[in-house]
Parts: structure tokens; sequence; C-alpha cells
């Protein structure tokens, strides 16, 4: 990030993607979610840091998104039981696509123009636990 903020307009945005995870203990997926909330302490840091040149930083935080590994290096039969419990978890019951995770992140990018220093969740309610 240090090295992409010089390459960046004045005026420019840079969105991070974090994750739910980022928000408090999940069992099994500490180091994970340590990662992920410091990649949104980034966020609000460069936030503050790049304001002066009216870059603004955001974050996008995903639930279940439907990818091909779901996040993960293990057996299909795995990668199947994982989808279905996130199915069941997600308050919408349904993964999110891709194609939804990258129009949340080209909303903050582009059209939030008067937005810094947020994460948007793209997680189905997911971490809100709405239902």
């Amino acid at each position: 990030m240090q090295r992409l903020a010089p390459l960046v307009r004045d005026g420019g945005a840079i969105v991070f993607t974090s994750s739910v995870a980022d928000d408090g203990g999940i069992p099994g997926m500490l180091a994970y979610a340590a990662a992920k909330a410091a990649v949104w302490s980034f966020a609000q840091g460069f936030a503050a840091e790049l304001l002066p040149r009216g870059i603004r930083v955001n974050a996008i935080s995903p639930g279940f998104i439907d990818t091909p590994s779901m996040g993960v290096d293990a057996p299909d039969e795995w990668k199947a039981n994982f989808s279905a419990l996130g199915d069941q978890q997600t308050p919408m019951k349904r993964h999110g696509t891709t194609v939804e995770a990258a129009a949340a992140a080209l909303f903050l990018a582009f059209d939030a123009t008067f937005t810094t220093a947020v994460k948007l969740h793209v997680d189905g309610g997911l971490g809100r636990r709405i239902a």
C-alpha cells in the first residue's frame, strides 16, 4: 500500500477486501480473522493518512461468496459441506456471487464520492446476524 499510494491520483479511491470474519472470534479461523482485522485497520489508517490528497479509502467485507476454491485448500467434499453451512448461516440463505462483491467494490471506488473509512458488508446479512 505504501508503494501504491504515490501512484494513486489525488481524488482517487482505494478499496480493500476484508471479511465478515474480521470482527469477533470464530473458532478455527483465528489467524484468518486476525489478518482480515489487520486489513480493516490498515484501511482506516490509510483513509486518515490519504485524506489530505482527497483519496478515499474503504473496504468491502464479504461473507460466503461463490468461488472455485471457496477460499480454502480442501477436498471437494469438505468444500461442499462448508458451502452448505454458509447457506444455512447466511440470513439470505445463499452465497453471494463474485459479481455482487465486485459491484460493491466498484460502488465504493467510483460512486461513493463522499465516503471514506467505511466497511461495506457484502454478506447477505451474516455479519449482523439479522435473522
